[in-house]
């Protein structure tokens, strides 16, 4: 994240694992704000949002944000390119993209 230097930056990733990433941000990453399943009022420069794969495409609030990094853990979830999940995902204004997963995936633009 740092590296990227953007001072947005969302994670979405399973519910089972939100606050796994919001624990390591805040010990390895500590100058960055973290919030949880909601885009507050205001955004603070260094901030995270970690939301799960499950809400983040019933915000339309996440529309209207541009040039973040944009963190996909377990990112087969975006592996239907039919899917609503997907095709909300993959319009988002991001600058970075990062994708992670343990599980092989193929998939095209």
């Amino acid at each position: 994240m740092q590296d990227l230097n953007e001072n947005l930056n969302i994670i979405v990733c399973p519910k089972s694992v939100v606050d796994t990433w919001e624990n390591h941000i805040k010990i390895y990453y500590p100058k960055y704000q973290v919030f949880k399943y909601k885009l507050p009022e205001e955004l603070p420069n260094n901030s995270v949002i970690i939301i799960n794969y499950d809400l983040i495409w019933r915000r339309t609030e996440f529309k209207k944000l541009k040039d973040y990094t944009l963190i996909l853990d377990e990112s087969q979830f975006i592996k239907n390119s039919i899917a609503s999940r997907t095709k909300f995902i993959m319009k988002l204004n991001f600058k970075n993209l990062i994708l992670c997963s343990g599980t092989p995936t193929r998939w095209q633009i």
